[in-house]
């Protein structure tokens, strides 16, 4: 599972399963999520409003749970 650090909209996400990719996806409100993930580099600025998909990934394994924060 990503493990979600929300500070003011200023959010970091990690993973403790060692070499997992991390992919995220910002809804803003109203709209759809977009078809691709984009993969987490740097800490994420969230609009007011707007939702964060997460979902941690390493080939070879079972992809976690999409999460999913406001």
């Amino acid at each position: 599972e990503p493990i979600i650090n929300n500070d003011n909209g200023r959010v970091t996400i990690s993973c403790e399963t060692e070499g997992a990719s991390i992919g995220f996806k910002v809804v803003e409100n109203g709209e759809k999520a977009q078809k691709y993930w984009e993969v987490y580099k740097n800490t994420i600025e969230l609009p007011k409003g707007a939702k964060l998909l997460v979902q941690a990934h390493r080939i070879g394994y079972k992809p976690s749970e999409t999460v999913q924060i406001q």
